[in-house]
């Protein structure tokens, strides 16, 4: 995956934000360039994601993506932050990582309410 402007995360430095590159198009030499820009990031230089709608939306899933589905690679850079004694990226880490536990927690929170709210409905409907 191609990305112009490519640019570190403002926390998370093995995380880059980048607008998305149409590999196609560069190789057909058709300019995209006035298009609607399209955000991606990649993790580690790995995983991306790309057609995101705006550079905010494009930190917030990369931070929930490294966090819910790639938790090893989030402890590797943490256990790397302390080893190199860097305090404040594993500070952020650990920060971020508790966040998205929360996101998590209260997603389920709020599914078992709706779906307790949906049996009810059902037995009141019949």
């Amino acid at each position: 995956m191609l990305m112009r402007d490519a640019r570190p995360h403002p926390r998370l430095p093995f995380i880059e934000i980048g607008i998305w590159v149409d590999q196609l198009a560069l190789l057909e030499g058709i300019d995209c360039s006035d298009h609607r820009e399209i955000w991606c990031y990649t993790i580690d230089g790995y995983y991306s994601e790309f057609l995101i709608r705006n550079e905010k939306e494009a930190i917030r899933r990369s931070e929930e993506k490294l966090f819910t589905e790639h938790r090893g690679l989030a402890r590797k850079y943490t256990r790397m932050a302390i080893k190199e004694k860097d305090f404040a990226l594993a500070m952020t880490l650990a920060e971020r990582q508790g966040y998205w536990e929360g996101v998590a927690d209260e997603r389920k929170a709020v599914g078992k309410v709706a779906r307790k709210a949906l049996s009810t409905m059902k037995v009141l409907t019949f």
